[in-house]
C-alpha cells in the first residue's frame, strides 16, 4: 500500500500520466554526414590515441553550421556530432565491413552486396540476424571510403591480434 512507503508527495500525483517532454534530435542528411567525415579526416593529425577530442567536434559544429545554415531537426551541437560519428556511422561501418568480408557474394560500392535472388538463403540469414543489412542488398554506402581512411585496420573478431 502507499501508506507503508511513507507519505505521498502531492506533486507526483499531479504529474501522473503526463508524458515527459523530449528534446528535438538532429536529423542528418548524406551531405552533412560527408561534410562531418571530411572535416574529421582533415583533423586526423589532431586525434590522440583515444580518438578525436571534444575540441575537434566543437570545431566540426562550427564548420557544419557555416556550411549548412539551413537544416532539419535540432541545431548541430558537439554531442550530436560525437553521437553521429561514434554511434551511427561507426556501427554502419562495422556492418558494411562484415558484409564486405562475408563469403558468398562480392561487395560493390555502387550495388552493395548485389543480391539478385530474393530467396538467397545466406542473405536471408543475414537479414534475419540484423535487419539493418537490408538496405545494402543492392545499394552501396557513400561513406565507405571516408570511413576506411578514418578507421584503417579496425578489424574486429576473436582471432585478431
Amino acid at each position: 500500500s502507499l501508506h507503508s512507503s511513507g507519505p505521498v508527495d502531492p506533486t507526483i500525483l499531479q504529474n501522473a500520466g503526463k508524458r515527459p517532454t523530449c528534446t528535438q534530435s538532429c536529423l542528418w542528411n548524406v551531405e552533412e554526414e560527408i561534410s562531418l567525415l571530411e572535416f574529421l579526416l582533415k583533423s586526423l593529425p589532431c586525434a590522440g590515441n583515444g580518438g578525436f577530442k571534444d575540441t575537434v567536434f566543437k570545431a566540426a559544429v562550427a564548420h557544419l553550421r557555416a556550411k549548412f545554415p539551413v537544416y532539419k531537426g535540432a541545431p548541430r551541437h558537439t554531442s550530436a556530432c560525437q553521437s553521429q560519428y561514434h554511434g551511427d556511422l561507426k556501427r554502419t561501418y562495422a556492418l558494411v565491413n562484415d558484409l564486405r568480408s562475408a563469403s558468398g557474394w562480392t561487395w560493390s560500392d555502387e550495388h552493395g552486396c548485389g543480391i539478385t535472388d530474393d530467396n538467397d538463403p545466406q542473405w536471408l540469414a543475414w537479414v534475419h540476424a540484423n535487419c539493418k543489412v537490408e538496405k545494402f542488398k543492392n545499394t552501396g554506402w557513400p561513406h565507405l571510403h571516408l570511413m576506411d581512411q578514418l578507421l584503417p585496420g579496425t578489424e574486429k573478431g576473436k582471432y585478431i591480434i
